[in-house]
């Protein structure tokens, strides 16, 4: 990298760690921006070449991405990548998306853009270095990096239990005893439908000294169909756990147990608002 090219990168990492824009790979010169409801978003081109980034954490980022497509197609598409994370075992993200309507680029008028796949993923403290690497070469993909806010809740919290026979475990992290469930790989843990509730989703994963990196990823689903992964890389120790909230409909959700280094335990909370 020369020193202009190098001082042009600084200053975009200084410029996003001060007022939240996306992050910036080091591959600065593949921007492409992606006009909506006319508010312009910078993505970056996940193509033939990897994509970098030096993050410091603690830190939670939502990962969204998109498939360039024919601009006139109406099918799903298959996309993804594939996050590479230090000495970790290599994630594979697939997503599964249609158009997105009136979502379209100015650099390429002729090309139509997929519904958004998202990823939740939970950094530790200290730098980290995060590399994406494409599933499809050839298969032009658009990436977007930014800090992820979940809202903070009020009301009265329950602790919800899936539609499975699970057994409920007490557990102690940081002095405080908490009710969790374990989860196994592969399975598939459905809820009921909690209309119009936030739900909260804590993670914790037990300890394994001779991974330096442990990890677990999930995936939630909504109605059955894929709302987004959420990959989590935070230790016990520094982590207050939340890994994920949304909005719950008058539909059932679910979570799956994608990969994870070690046994996986969740708690997950609905919020019911005071009257």
């Amino acid at each position: 990298m020369n020193q202009n090219l190098y001082y042009k990168y600084f200053l975009l990492i200084l410029f996003t760690s001060l007022f939240g824009k996306a992050f910036i790979p080091k591959e600065i010169n593949y921007r492409e921006s992606l006009i909506l409801n006319e508010k312009e978003r910078e993505y970056f081109l996940l193509y033939k070449d990897d994509l970098n980034y030096q993050i410091s954490g603690p830190v939670r980022l939502e990962i969204i991405s998109r498939r360039a497509i024919p601009e006139s197609s109406n099918r799903k598409y298959n996309f993804g990548y594939i996050l590479s994370y230090e000495d970790a075992d290599d994630i594979e993200i697939n997503h599964r998306k249609y158009k997105k309507d009136d979502l379209f680029s100015k650099e390429h008028p002729g090309h139509g853009y997929t519904q958004a796949g998202k990823t939740i993923l939970n950094l530790p403290p200290g730098e980290h270095n995060l590399k994406l690497i494409p599933s499809y070469r050839g298969k032009p993909i658009l990436i977007r990096i930014v800090k992820k806010m979940f809202k903070n809740t009020e009301g009265i919290t329950e602790l919800i239990l899936p539609d499975e026979d699970i057994i409920v475990q007490e557990l102690q992290f940081n002095n405080k005893k908490r009710n969790y469930f374990e989860i196994e790989k592969n399975s598939l843990l459905s809820f009921k439908p909690n209309s119009n509730l936030d739900i909260s989703f804590y993670g914790r994963i037990e300890k394994n000294n001779v991974v330096s990196n442990n990890f677990y990823q999930l995936e939630i689903l909504e109605n059955n169909r894929q709302k987004c992964f959420v990959v989590d890389f935070y230790d016990n120790e520094s982590s207050k756990g939340k890994i994920f909230q949304f909005k719950s409909k008058d539909v059932p959700f679910s979570i799956k147990l994608i990969e994870s280094s070690n046994p996986v335990y969740l708690r997950v909370l609905k919020n019911i608002p005071y009257e």
